[in-house]
């Protein structure tokens, strides 16, 4: 009866690791009900609006006292300098109401032949049906 021994201990330790990570799996995802008074509490008093906008203040103070030398923009170096931005080119409007579903009604095509490809036209839509 010797041979069976080894096989009955690594069974035991395979139910005994199942067990273990079953608890822990258990306790992890399932670990009791909440506290009503504990769950969505947070101690405002403790923040206090001072402590809050402390920061802004701080920044707004370091703003104000920037200074800019009026004399710069009148320099031979800054009236040299050269605008190279070039204007958005007007872009095509979408639907008029682009969250509205899809309605294909309301949308007229046609298909004209030219060449040896097809193209599609799309009218304006229809209008809208008031709801």
């Amino acid at each position: 009866m010797q041979p069976q021994q080894p096989k009955n201990n690594t069974i035991m330790y395979i139910i005994i690791t199942v067990v273990i990570i079953a608890g822990l799996l258990y306790f992890a995802f399932m670990g009791g009900e909440p506290n009503p008074e504990e769950v969505g509490s947070l101690d405002v008093s403790n923040l206090g609006a001072q402590t809050v906008g402390s920061d802004v203040v701080v920044l707004l103070g370091q703003i104000n006292a920037i200074s800019i030398d009026k004399n710069f923009f009148q320099s031979a170096i800054y009236k040299s300098l050269v605008d190279y931005t070039q204007p958005v080119p007007v872009q095509p409007v979408g639907r008029p109401k682009p969250f509205e579903p899809f309605d294909p009604s309301l949308y007229k095509s046609a298909v004209t032949q030219e060449g040896s490809g097809a193209q599609a036209q799309v009218a304006k839509p229809a209008p809208s049906k008031a709801r």
